[in-house]
């Protein structure tokens, strides 16, 4: 390779790398933006309680759902850019991985809200949490995937599936005048739509 195809390689990534970045970074700042525009209409709608009873159910899921990130993201990312075995074997091994790992912590989070004494509504609530949580667990490992063979474009688009549905969910159980368990539900609902888009 000469100097200039060398110089002509360097430039080509460098550009890539600042594309994937700026991509990334917009959807993330587009996303925040929108949170801090649909929460504060989400907590006018509900109650102290509710909302109190809301967070400490996500609180709890989340806790016991992180098990499942631990340490295997930069794992996919590398089989995939080495291309050493095919992204259905590494992404069906990594999801199996964390699906085992939700089982446990979901035995913990029965044992948690046996000794607390969850209410029914607290129950509802947390499960669906910790369903959205471990989902979300699964889905990442599709969107490491993606960051391996360089679509750092499919992977924003997944996050902005994610958060569009969440809000127009929210708003609507706002709108109609729905209970905090049927919130949470939107929320595990936005995650079965990320889930989707990430193997669309």
């Amino acid at each position: 390779m000469t100097t200039a195809e060398e110089s002509a390689a360097v430039s080509r990534a460098v550009s890539r790398v600042g594309r994937n970045a700026t991509i990334l970074a917009v959807t993330t700042v587009v996303c925040k933006a929108g949170s801090l525009a649909v929460v504060p209409f989400i907590l006018r709608a509900f109650s102290m309680a509710d909302y109190g009873l809301y967070s400490t159910a996500f609180a709890y899921a989340g806790l016991l759902s992180m098990v499942a990130y631990f340490g295997m993201n930069p794992i996919v990312v590398r089989d995939i850019s080495r291309g050493e075995r095919s992204k259905g074997s590494v992404v069906f091994h990594c999801a199996a991985l964390r699906t085992a790992l939700l089982v446990p912590a979901a035995g913990i989070l029965l044992a948690l809200g046996g000794v607390k004494g969850f209410s029914g509504r607290m129950w509802a609530l947390t499960w669906l949490a910790f369903g959205a949580m471990g989902l979300d667990a699964i889905t990442g490992a599709i969107k490491a995937s993606m960051q391996g063979q360089g679509r750092f474009g499919q992977m924003a688009a997944v996050d902005a599936v994610r958060k569009s549905a969440q809000w127009l969910l929210a708003i609507a159980v706002v709108l109609t005048g729905a209970g905090i368990v049927v919130l949470a539900g939107a929320v595990a609902a936005a995650a079965v739509t990320a889930f989707v888009a990430a193997w669309v």
